[in-house]
């Protein structure tokens, strides 16, 4: 169950950077229906389109040092906090150059959750069962899923936004995605630090030791609830 919860907002996670790479077709498609005399021009949206992968790339080499200092879950969080500013911006704006802030800050975000999610799934999972929650966490499936999510249902005659509004303006799509964003920071921060990051931060080796106990004891558990299903399934 633990492991679901940590894969969940994981994937929570990805799946918000899907829509921001999805939501520009629909961004585009509202501008124009909204408004007579649209304020982009063809040359600005291949800009907006295309300018998040400016950040993406040099922000990767950022991600080993944030794990070095603050581990996986924290870095998880920091990770989430420009994506959330980029959809602000797109909520309470309507002018090319915060649209422009907006798509670097969602290339950064996505630039240092890339490398990081594959090694929190990794760690906070049983072997056993790891190569599974891997993929149940890759990109295509959750960017690609919310890739048809945010065109298919961004265009359709009832905006998807209904089903998670949070912002009445214009630009409505961006309730459900930082809904996302938020629920995934809950879930981060409902995770415990693992013992990899105590040795770098110089925690007594007692408290490491009680830890590791602590993750031997559900381990234990999960596998005596196992065999008693075995033993007398439904």
């Amino acid at each position: 169950m633990f492991q679901t919860f940590v894969v969940s907002g994981a994937a929570l996670n990805i799946a918000g950077h899907g829509c921001a790479h999805g939501y520009p077709a629909v961004l585009f498609a509202q501008l124009g229906h909204n408004s007579t005399n649209s304020i982009l021009n063809e040359h600005d949206i291949s800009w907006i389109t295309a300018i998040s992968s400016i950040t993406t790339f040099p922000v990767i080499f950022l991600t080993p040092p944030l794990i070095s200092l603050y581990g996986k879950r924290k870095t998880h969080m920091i990770s989430t906090i420009p994506a959330i500013l980029g959809w602000m911006m797109f909520a309470f704006t309507a002018s090319l150059p915060l649209f422009l802030a907006a798509r670097l800050m969602h290339g950064l975000s996505f630039g240092i959750r890339l490398p990081l999610s594959p090694a929190l799934v990794a760690e906070y999972t049983d072997p056993k069962y790891r190569g599974a929650f891997i993929v149940e966490d890759t990109l295509p499936m959750c960017l690609m899923t919310t890739y048809v999510l945010s065109f298919c249902l961004g265009l359709a005659p009832i905006n998807w936004v209904i089903c998670g509004e949070i912002f009445p303006t214009a630009h409505r799509n961006v309730g459900t995605t930082m809904s996302m964003a938020f629920v995934s920071i809950i879930f981060m921060v409902c995770m415990k630090t693992t013992p990899h990051l105590f040795v770098a931060i110089g925690v007594e080796e007692k408290e490491i030791k009680d830890d590791e106990v602590e993750k031997d004891e559900v381990r234990k558990s999960n596998f005596r609830s196992k065999k008693n299903m075995d033993k007398h399934p439904l």
